[in-house]
């Protein structure tokens, strides 16, 4: 879990969320991704991510949840924790 932490907080600069999580087998963060996207004055678009991990040792599983207000934004996020996670185990 260290080093998927180390991932998610220094890798994808997700700042981790204070008084959330009651086991150390949880990360939970926040982040706000810039887009390649323009808005109508020509800055990029900001789109704020929630992300949760838990860990289940007795069932040998992750569960990983991102959540944006852009569904391609969520699946791209949990898509790359899912690829470093296999990566990493």
């Amino acid at each position: 879990m260290e080093k998927l932490k180390g991932f998610v907080v220094n890798g994808l600069k997700i700042t981790p969320s204070g008084g959330v999580d009651t086991t150390p087998f949880t990360i939970s963060g926040a982040a706000s991704f810039k887009s390649g996207a323009k808005d109508a004055n020509g800055n990029q678009i900001s789109v704020g991510c929630l992300l949760r991990i838990e860990a289940n040792a007795a069932a040998g599983a992750l569960r990983v949840t991102a959540r944006t207000m852009h569904p391609l934004c969520s699946l791209s996020l949990k898509n790359v924790v899912v690829a470093t996670i296999r990566h990493l185990l």
